[in-house]
C-alpha cells in the first residue's frame, strides 16, 4: 500500500480541489512535494480501493485537437456510479457502454460521453434552472464532429425540453431513469 501517510493526505487534499479535472501528475507531485510516479501509484491505489476511478477522454475520429488526459473522479460525486447503475463493479462491456468525457484544445466541453454497442450519448449536467445557448454550447460543438450521438443536459428545471436535436432533463425526476434513456 503506501508508507507516507502524510504524503497520501496531501494527495488526497490536492486531488479533491481537482475533481473532475484533467490530472497532470507532475503538477500534483509537485504540489504534493513528492515523485510523479509515486502519484501514479497512490491513484492506483485508490482505484483499487473503488475509491475512485479514471475517466479517459473521448477521442474517435477527432477532427480537432483534443485534451487527452484523463480525469480522476471520486465515486462519492455521484453522477458517474449512477450512471453505472447496473453496478459499480460492472465493466464496459456488460453494461454496453464506455465512458468518457470530451474536451477541445479551445476548451469546448461535454462531461460525459456514452459510447458502445447500445449506442451514441453526450451529456451535459448543469446547475441552474434556466438553461441558456451558453449552456449548450460543449454539446453542440461535439454535435459537429459527431453528428450520430444523442445529446442531453441534466439540469435543475422541472420540464423536460426538447432544443433543437438537444433533449433537456430535469435532473431530480430524469436521472432515475438514466438506464432507459441509455437503451
Amino acid at each position: 500500500m503506501t508508507r507516507d501517510l502524510s504524503a497520501f493526505y496531501r494527495l488526497l487534499q490536492v486531488a479533491s480541489f481537482s475533481q473532475g479535472s484533467p490530472v497532470n501528475l507532475n503538477s500534483i507531485a509537485s504540489e504534493v512535494g513528492i515523485n510523479s510516479k509515486v502519484v501514479e501509484n497512490y491513484f492506483s491505489i485508490l482505484e483499487d480501493l473503488l475509491i475512485g476511478s479514471y475517466l479517459y477522454p473521448f477521442a474517435r475520429r477527432a477532427k480537432r485537437r483534443l485534451i487527452r488526459k484523463p480525469k480522476f473522479y471520486f465515486f462519492d460525486c455521484g453522477i458517474y456510479n449512477f450512471a453505472r447503475s447496473t453496478g459499480y463493479l460492472d465493466t464496459a462491456d456488460e453494461i454496453g457502454y464506455k465512458f468518457s468525457y470530451f474536451r477541445t484544445a479551445t476548451g469546448m466541453e461535454v462531461d460525459f460521453i456514452a459510447y458502445g454497442p447500445k449506442g451514441f450519448h453526450a451529456f451535459e449536467i448543469k446547475h441552474t434552472r434556466n438553461i441558456t445557448n451558453k449552456h449548450l454550447r460543449g454539446l453542440r460543438s461535439f454535435a459537429k464532429d459527431y453528428p450520430e450521438a444523442k445529446l442531453h443536459i441534466f439540469y435543475l428545471g422541472d420540464l423536460p425540453l426538447y432544443l433543437d436535436s438537444i433533449t433537456a432533463h430535469p435532473f431530480e425526476t430524469e436521472i432515475k431513469n438514466l438506464g432507459k434513456i441509455l437503451m
